[in-house]
C-alpha cells in the first residue's frame, strides 16, 4: 500500500513539474513591473460606518447587460451603454431600457453636453459624438499616429473641451473580447499604459495631458473647472490633474489607498462627486507587488484559474475637495462589479459592468422600493 501511495505521489509530482515546465515555456502575455502596494487598511473609518446600498429598484435592460455608465440629457432622457454595443434609453412608461442606437463598438463612459449632444467613450472605436438627431461620428481614435487602445471614460469642460481616458494603450479591445480581460492583464502587469487626453472640438485636435497611469479610468472636471479628477484603478487612487496656469498638466494624488479598485466618477449637481469601486482589493495581487515573474506566470494560466474580483457593491461620495464623506455599500454584492453612480432628482442610478439592469436607490430616507 505504501509503495502504491509513493508511486501515486511521484506521478503527481512529475505531472505538476511537467505542467510547470510547459507553463514556463509559454510566451508571456504580460511584462509585469515591480511596485510597492500601499498597506490595505480595509473597511475602517467611513468605510466601516457605511450606509446600506439596498433596497434598490431594478430597471431591466431588455435582454442586454453591462451598463458601465449612465448619462442624463438636458431634457431628462436616461441613457446607458451595453456590452452588446448599444446605447439604450429609459422608457419611463414601460419602466425598462430599450435599444436606441448601435455604435458597432463597445461603449463605456458617456456624458451629455448642454446642447444635447452625447459624448461617448467607446473602448473599440474611440471618442464618439452623438448628435441631437442620433447621428454617430468618430471624433478621435488616435494620437500622434498611435491608435487608442481602450477609450474608457469622458468628461466635459465648461468651455466645450472634451476630456477622456485611454485606460491602456497596450491592452486593447482590438485584442481582447471584453473590458474584463484587457483591464485584468493591464493591472496585473502594472506597466502604466493609461493616458488622459483633451479633445478640442473647435480645432478637432487631441492633446495629451498625462501618461504613465496604471489603468486610467473614470474622469470628472472639478466644479471650479481648475482641475481634473482621474481614477488610477491599478494604484487604488484618484489623481488630480491641473488644467489652468503654469502648472497645467501637473499630476498629484488626491485620494490614496482606497480599499477597492476605483472605477467611474460623476459630478453631483449640488457639489461633490460619486465614485464607484468595482471590487475590493486582492490580497494576493498586493502580496505579489514585488514579484513580477510570478505575475507573469499567473497571466499564462487559464483565466478561470487567475484572481477574480470579489462581488461587493460599493459607491462613495466625495466633497468638492475630493474627501470621502459617505460610503454606500452592500457586502453581499447584490449589484456585482459596481462601476459607479449618477445622481439625478433625489435618485442614485447605480451602474455595473455585468448586470442586466440598472439599480436605483432613493436618496429620500422615507422612500422604500
Amino acid at each position: 500500500m505504501r509503495r502504491i501511495l509513493l508511486n501515486v505521489l511521484i506521478l503527481i509530482g512529475l505531472a505538476l513539474g511537467s505542467a510547470a515546465g510547459l507553463l514556463y515555456l509559454l510566451p508571456n502575455k504580460i511584462s509585469a513591473v515591480a511596485w510597492q502596494a500601499p498597506n490595505n487598511n480595509g473597511f475602517k473609518g467611513v468605510f466601516g460606518n457605511y450606509e446600506s446600498l439596498t433596497p434598490v429598484q431594478l430597471i431591466a435592460m431588455n435582454g442586454q447587460h453591462g451598463p458601465e455608465d449612465l448619462a442624463i440629457s438636458p431634457d431628462g432622457d436616461v441613457v446607458v451603454p451595453s456590452a452588446q454595443g448599444y446605447l439604450l434609453k429609459l422608457n419611463v412608461t414601460k419602466n425598462q431600457f430599450e435599444p436606441w442606437l448601435y455604435t458597432g463598438g463597445y461603449p463605456l463612459g458617456m456624458r451629455y453636453a448642454a446642447n444635447g449632444e452625447l459624448w461617448v467613450a467607446d473602448a473599440r472605436l474611440g471618442l464618439l459624438q452623438v448628435s441631437t438627431s442620433g447621428d454617430i461620428s468618430i471624433k478621435a481614435n488616435e494620437h500622434a499616429n498611435q491608435p487608442f487602445g481602450f477609450v474608457d471614460a469622458v468628461a466635459l469642460g465648461g468651455d466645450g473641451t472634451v476630456y477622456f481616458t485611454d485606460a491602456s494603450v497596450k491592452f486593447s479591445l482590438r485584442d481582447y473580447r471584453n473590458p474584463d480581460y484587457a483591464s485584468h492583464y493591464d493591472i496585473l502587469e502594472h506597466g502604466g499604459h493609461g493616458r488622459v487626453y483633451a479633445y478640442h472640438p473647435t480645432t478637432g485636435q487631441t492633446e495629451l495631458l498625462s501618461s504613465g497611469i496604471v489603468f486610467a479610468n473614470g474622469i470628472a472636471v472639478s466644479h471650479d473647472q481648475t482641475h481634473l479628477l482621474v481614477v488610477e484603478t491599478g494604484k487604488y487612487r484618484v489623481l488630480k490633474i491641473d488644467l489652468v496656469g503654469e502648472h497645467r498638466g501637473r499630476v498629484t494624488s488626491l485620494i490614496d489607498n482606497l480599499p477597492g479598485f476605483p472605477d467611474n466618477l460623476s459630478v453631483r449637481p449640488q457639489g461633490g462627486y460619486w465614485l464607484g469601486l468595482i471590487a475590493p482589493r486582492s490580497a494576493l495581487l498586493d502580496a505579489l507587488d514585488s514579484w513580477p515573474s510570478v505575475r507573469n506566470m499567473i497571466a499564462k494560466l487559464p483565466k478561470s484559474l487567475q484572481p477574480a474580483p470579489e462581488h461587493f457593491s460599493h459607491v462613495v461620495q466625495l466633497n468638492n475637495a475630493g474627501e470621502i464623506v459617505l460610503s454606500v455599500q452592500d457586502p453581499i454584492g447584490s449589484i456585482p462589479l459596481t462601476t459607479g453612480a449618477v445622481e439625478y432628482r433625489d435618485k442614485l442610478y447605480i451602474t455595473s459592468l455585468s448586470t442586466p439592469f440598472v439599480a436605483i436607490k432613493s436618496l429620500r430616507p422615507s422612500e422604500e422600493h
